[in-house]
Parts: structure tokens; sequence; C-alpha cells
């Protein structure tokens, strides 16, 4: 053959050639959908072997079967391209919407998915400006996910080669201390939730912002971790019995536990933790909430005993209640109302519970026990905390049936 190059499809769609010092033919495939063509070597210097395999890639690219198609064009894929593909699945959440749109896609989405590199990943963890173990575990998280999703959709073969290690970068972190919360704050907090709840805008922020004042109460009873901890609790990890009932805030003859198997737990380290009347009367009130009840005495046993739902999902999807709590918090600080100074996250409920306990002289051991952290991290870094909230003032005032009427 003494043409440079040879139109196998017309007009144009599938083209032969040869490059310099190069035996092989060599494809080039034009897009049906978008500008631009796929190009490859055919591995071969036969030109009917060559023709056979231009004509099968032009129909494998231009597939109608999109995933086919993707298959076959995953080398001029961008990881952009991947990651919106990415945000279709069911297995994505908001946190990775987030990164995905307002980092991923912003820093590295130009990159072809096959010549991503650790280097790429680098430059990403530093442009992102991540300063904190956990905001670099979120990362991390969608990233995996997304390399997962591109190895299944054969778009990569491996991603081995793009693992990072938080130890990498743990000369770029800086620790944060969160403040627990005084009981001025918690009054504040309290006093100014039902106006917040009602500033909402649709039916389901409501219902967001409605659990979400019931999340903050069991985490300070309970000293349980938001996150996965408390977000993925199932009814079913809910032992509620409650033999007899005086009104909201007042029990008697209950017993009631709550099973911990998501966030910092392996499966053979799942806890249960007992829960004190503060916490139950918090944690029915959520129930009451997810059952649209008006009473919280009326919950059918049956209703919570093998039922997989999640409590704190609302219609299958699960509230960013860190940030609500955020946007929470600033809008409290804008009005003067908290210190602008103070660092309150849905980890200072936690803070708040351990330092409550060990002021009143629990065992250092059952907390962190039940806290499922060491005495040591509790010596370290709780036994400096000030706060000390009477739980009964309080308990009264918002727990009460009328309260979000």
């Amino acid at each position: 053959m003494s043409q440079k190059s040879i139109v196998v499809i017309p007009p144009k769609q599938a083209v032969l050639y040869k490059l310099a010092q190069s035996k092989n033919w060599y494809v080039r495939v034009k897009y049906n959908d978008q500008p631009g063509y796929w190009k490859k070597s055919t591995g071969t210097p036969n030109f009917e072997q060559a023709k056979a395999k231009a004509i099968e890639w032009h129909m494998l690219i231009n597939s109608e079967n999109k995933e086919v198609g993707n298959i076959f064009r995953s080398k001029s894929l961008t990881i952009k391209d991947v990651a919106n593909e990415f945000l279709k699945k069911k297995s994505s959440n908001n946190n990775d919407q987030s990164i995905v749109e307002n980092h991923i896609n912003p820093k590295i989405g130009h990159i072809a998915i096959q010549r991503l590199k650790y280097a790429d990943l680098e430059n990403y963890i530093i442009e992102c400006g991540i300063k904190s173990k956990s905001t670099f575990d979120n990362h991390k998280a969608t990233l995996l996910k997304l390399f997962r999703f591109s190895i299944q959709r054969q778009y990569i073969e491996s991603s081995d080669h793009l693992s990072i290690n938080h130890n990498d970068f743990k000369h770029n972190f800086e620790k944060v201390e969160r403040d627990d919360i005084s009981p001025n704050e918690f009054k504040v907090i309290g006093d100014n939730f039902e106006n917040w709840i009602d500033k909402a805008r649709t039916k389901r922020a409501k219902k967001g912002r409605r659990m979400l004042f019931f999340y903050i109460h069991i985490l300070l009873f309970s000293g349980i971790r938001p996150g996965k901890e408390l977000s993925e609790v199932e009814l079913q990890h809910i032992n509620l019995q409650i033999k007899n009932f005086y009104g909201m805030g007042l029990y008697v003859d209950y017993k009631a536990s709550l099973k911990i198997t998501s966030g910092k737990v392996s499966k053979k380290h799942k806890r249960e933790i007992p829960l004190a009347s503060d916490c139950v009367v918090a944690l029915t009130g959520a129930i009451q909430a997810k059952m649209n009840m008006e009473e919280a005495q009326d919950i059918p046993t049956n209703y919570v005993k093998n039922n997989s739902e999640k409590l704190f999902y609302i219609e299958d999807f699960l509230p960013d209640y860190s940030k609500m709590f955020g946007n929470y918090i600033s809008e409290l600080k804008e009005e003067g109302k908290i210190n602008n100074e103070r660092n309150i996250t849905l980890y200072s409920f936690r803070h708040t519970y351990i330092t409550n306990e060990l002021k009143q002289k629990r065992d250092i051991y059952t907390i962190a026990k039940y806290c499922g952290t060491s005495v040591k991290m509790i010596e370290d870094h709780y036994a400096k905390n000030k706060s000390m909230i009477d739980e009964e003032e309080y308990e009264d005032k918002f727990f009460n049936p009328d309260y979000f009427k």
C-alpha cells in the first residue's frame, strides 16, 4: 500500500493510516454524537485485518448502547465525564455531590481518567486547602467510590497507583479545637430553634430542621458521635420498652438502649449503650416525627422491631445535618446571639456530654466504653472543658407536645 491513509467507511467515518517508522496500520474513528476522533493502533500491518478492526471499532464506539460506547471511548473520557455519570448512581450521596461539583470537576475534571496520576491527586489535595483529617477522609472516600465506579465500567483497569494516605499529607493538617457548649449557648440554641424551623422554605427542609432538633439532643444526652454513628441508626437498633409514661419528660419503669453499628466501630466491636430518661425523650420525639404522630406514647412496638428503616433519613434521603447545624449557628452569630469566635459544631454536643459526665463524677471507664473511645483520650482532651448544662431545666421547656405545632 502506497497511500498514507485509506477511507474505510465514507465519508471519513473510519480511516486507516500509517505513521512514519511504523509498520502497523492506525485507525481514526469519527464520533457520531460529538466533535473529534478516536484513535488507536490496529496492531497489524495486514490491511484486510486492520480494515476489519476499523469497521468493528466504529460500530462499538458509536453503539446505541452508551455503556458499550463509553468503554471504547475511555481513553478520551475525562474525570468530569466519569464523575457526572457516577453522581447518577444511588450509591452517591450529598457529600459526594458537593465534593465532585465544588472540587473534583473544577480542579482535575479536565484530566483523562486513564491518564490520572498520583501527582495529580497530590496537587488536588493541596489546591483544596484540606487542613483536617476528617475533611481529607471525606475527599478520599468520594475519590475511592469514583475509582471503583471507573473500574466497574472498565474505564480503568486498576486504581492501586492512586491510593492516597493521610500520613502523606498530615503535615498540612491543623488541629481545630471544637468548643463545648456553655449553658447560655445551649439556651440560645433552644430558644431560637422553633423560629428557625418556621423559616424553612420547603416542607422537606422544615422536616429536616425538626429532625435536627432531636438529633442534637440525642448527641447531648448520649455522647454518640455525629455522622455515621447516629445518622445510620436503624429503627431496629433501638430497644425501647416503656411501661409507664406520664407526660413528656417523665418516664418510669422504662428500659432503653441503642446499638451503634456504623461509624468508628468494627463488626467485632459494635456497642450497645443504655439511654437515660432525657435521651429517651429525644429519641421518642424523633420516632414521633418520623411517623408524623402527635403523641409519643402511641408508638407501636412493631414499628421499631425488625424495621431496617433509618431513623434520621427523610424519604430515603439523608440530610446534611452537619451543614444544616453550621448554617443555624452562623445565623445566630450574624444576629449577635453567639460569639463569632466560638467553634460550635455537632461534635460540640458529644464534647459537652463527656464534660458533663466527668463533672458529675461518672466512672471514666464507663464513659469511655459507652462513647466508644479510650480513657486516655478523655483524660487528654476533656478534662479542661468547663460546660455544665442542667439537662432537666431545658428538657421541660423544649420537649413538649406543643413545641412544634
